[in-house]
């Protein structure tokens, strides 16, 4: 995104050349690492930053000495507090304020300020852009055409307007239009991008440039490059060329009328106007000369150099005060996720140890004692504590209150309602950050603390498991927060492409998954019995028609002799729902099916092991989700899997190495037959499974730096 990049003053630096090759190799337009800013923190005091949202995010919150915000100027009606506080959010922007003497607005124009928020123009430090070069009249104007500047017709809306007006009120005159043009325009006149030489020919050769801008906070460089060149330039009033020496110019017009009648003139070659303008305009080169910039430079860059303390490198990978963090199930989630939230919890506790830091952990779950006992969380770290809570709403004017008390002065709600986690005692707002194990929120969260959220799956995508007001709901909730976590490729992409989460919030980060060969499971009772196992619940991603279909051509069609063994969160009621099912069939065959179906609803986690450890392999026919712990405990107990084919399951096999078998789940009839199979080659499927050892169970060390990491900019 640089006009220019230049290496050839590097040679002449004190910084050593391995960190000096980090510092080049960072993409500073958005988020450069941690060492990278650590190198910067060791050897600046100053850094100039462009109005780049990820790139003044990333420097405010990671570089310890003064910020030079660099500003050129923007279109009539926007100021950079209004875009600022639109793209940075209420709290960035606040934490941008409290940095004070650190922060400064290096207006390119001395006017800049006068329509920016107090914040601004007290911390304003006019700094004047400035043209390399001298006058060096080349000049000919031996083409007799218009030479006009347009970039980015076919991408910016804006730009294609400029273009369509300059083609309807120029359009008698010849001309030749440059500029890049990342898509190419259908027109001849429209050049692209060209070489430097190729531009200043056609700065030499053509008769009068014409510059369309009214912008009084902004203008480009050609207008100066074409009097540079000796060009005259013919230009439209009440833009920032006024200012800057062209108030009284021959080659200003008020309206296009007259534009069209000085350009004409000038293509007849009316020698008068052609010297007049040329002569008068030099006084604009003179406001981009280095002489002028200079000057204005050292006054402007001195009141900088007052408020540059020593530098204050940033102790390495270090907080600057012990943190609390509030790891936070929004709904009442039994099974897979709150096994995942209680895993990541350890994960972070495991993180910060390993980065050497102070981190004080908060579980919060909903209070309810029908939901969770207290021995759901016996394997909690002793060290996290816990906080049952439940949602409290908030109206407009309350959390206006809160906001304000909270320091977020000028916050103001974009919603109706706003709810609160509400613990009782603090609303958890002794943490400094909550992170969210689910998105599954309804409504708007008090933007009081920064959060963020892991998001396991967007099966409203794929299947209509929630209303579209709740999808809204689903989806304005992780837009809002600060960053989301996603654990597969799948879910990274649906977060992208159909939630439609900013590319620089969305983080890719190890599955978590117990280490279930430290739980201890009950010793088999010898049994002639053969079963497999099928754990569930009523979700309508779990395939149950065509599991049943499945199930009943196996047991009738293909003369199955294996158990199912089905368990799970309200999978009991499964019954129920499959007596429906079942009255198309003859009762001789549902006698026979339901014979096999063993029913044992939720089991605790020890049943469940023993009955999975007895198991000859576990049935895994969902259509679509973020994958299951299921196959997982599974091949850790050295009992195979069957499951549908899609992609998160690809990529837990793919990064387990769990030897699955895949079946179709769209496809009953070939569902039953892979059943079969499995039952025909269940022993040597074990025996292959029976010496491997899953790696990447539990809190391991790379799983936790990899969750640190992630937070280590949010924190």
């Amino acid at each position: 995104m640089s006009a220019d990049v230049d290496y050839s003053h590097d040679q002449t630096l004190t910084i050593p050349e391995p960190e000096l090759h980090i510092l080049n190799s960072q993409n500073w337009y958005e988020n450069p690492s941690r060492e990278a800013w650590e190198i910067a923190n060791k050897y600046f005091q100053v850094a100039f930053i462009g109005f780049f949202p990820e790139q003044i995010r990333s420097t405010a919150s990671q570089f310890s000495g003064t910020i030079i915000l660099r500003a050129f100027g923007l279109s009539n009606g926007l100021s950079y507090s209004q875009l600022l506080r639109s793209h940075l959010g209420h709290r960035a922007f606040t934490n941008l304020e409290r940095l004070e003497q650190r922060f400064w607005f290096g207006a390119g124009y001395d006017h800049l300020s006068e329509i920016e928020d107090a914040f601004l123009q007290e911390r304003n430090c006019f700094l004047p852009v400035g043209l390399a070069g001298s006058f060096t009249d080349r000049w000919t104007g031996d083409q007799k055409k218009i030479l006009f500047v347009c970039p980015r017709i076919g991408t910016s809306p804006y730009y294609r307007s400029i273009y369509e007006d300059f083609k309807r009120d120029f359009k008698k005159f010849d001309y030749v239009i440059g500029g890049a043009q990342p898509i190419p325009v259908s027109d001849r006149n429209v050049t692209g991008y060209v070489p430097r030489a190729a531009h200043d020919r056609s700065m030499k050769e053509c008769a009068v440039m014409f510059y369309h801008s009214r912008e009084r906070y902004h203008v480009h460089y050609h207008p100066f490059e074409a009097i540079q060149a000796g060009m005259p330039l013919v230009f439209m009033a009440g833009g920032l060329l006024d200012k800057l020496g062209g108030a009284h110019q021959p080659g200003r017009c008020e309206s296009i009328a007259v534009a069209q009648e000085k350009v004409g003139r000038i293509l007849k070659g009316d020698r008068h106007l052609i010297d007049s303008i040329r002569a008068s305009q030099l006084d604009m080169l003179l406001q981009v000369s280095a002489d002028y910039c200079q000057r204005r430079w050292r006054d402007g860059f001195s009141r900088v150099l007052e408020s540059v303390v020593a530098p204050r490198q940033k102790p390495s990978n270090r907080l600057s005060r012990r943190k609390k963090i509030a790891v936070i199930v929004p709904v009442n989630y039994r099974g897979g996720t709150l096994r995942a939230a209680k895993l990541l919890a350890q994960t972070l506790l495991r993180g910060a140890q390993l980065a050497g830091e102070n981190v004080d952990i908060v579980f919060g779950h909903i209070d309810d004692p029908q939901s969770y006992s207290a021995g759901d969380f016996d394997d909690l770290d002793h060290r996290i504590s816990r906080r049952p809570f439940k949602w409290r709403d908030m109206d407009v004017d309350s959390t206006q209150i809160a906001m304000k008390f909270a320091g977020f002065e000028k916050w103001q709600a974009d919603e109706t309602e706003y709810q609160i986690p509400d613990d009782g005692i603090k609303q958890f707002l002794d943490c400094d950050g909550w992170i969210f194990v689910s998105d599954r929120v309804l409504k708007p969260v008090v933007p009081i603390r920064p959060y963020l959220c892991v998001v396991y799956d967007y099966l409203q995508r794929y299947e209509p498991v929630v209303t579209r007001d709740s999808t809204i709901a689903f989806i304005q909730f992780a837009q809002r927060a600060d960053k989301v976590l996603v654990t597969t490729e799948f879910t990274r992409r649906d977060a992208l492409q159909y939630a439609g989460v900013s590319p620089r919030k969305v983080k890719l980060v190890p599955m978590l998954v117990p280490d279930f060969s430290v739980h201890s499971v009950a010793r088999e009772t010898p049994s002639s019995r053969q079963f497999f196992l099928w754990p569930t619940n009523l979700g309508y991603h779990k395939n149950h028609r065509n599991a049943l279909q499945a199930l009943f051509d196996y047991y009738v069609k293909l003369e199955g002799t294996f158990d199912c063994e089905i368990t799970g969160v309200n999978s009991a009621e499964l019954r129920d729902i499959f007596s429906n099912e079942l009255k198309a069939w003859s009762k001789a065959d549902v006698e026979h099916l339901e014979a096999r179906l063993k029913w044992n609803g939720e089991l605790s986690e020890e049943a469940y092991r023993s009955l999975l450890k007895g198991s000859q392999f576990v049935f895994h026919p969902t259509k679509v989700d973020n994958g299951t712990f299921a196959v997982i405990e599974a091949a850790a107990l050295g009992v195979p899997s069957l499951s549908s084919d899609y992609p998160a399951m690809r990529e837990i096999d793919q990064n387990f190495d769990l030897q699955l078998n895949w079946m179709d789940s769209a496809d009953p009839t070939a569902m039953a037959q892979k059943i079969r199979w499995m039952e025909d080659n269940h022993r040597n499927l074990k025996l292959s499974l029976r010496e491997r050892k899953i790696s990447g169970l539990g809190v391991t060390d790379q799983n936790a730096r990899s969750y640190w990491e992630a937070l280590g900019e949010w924190l």
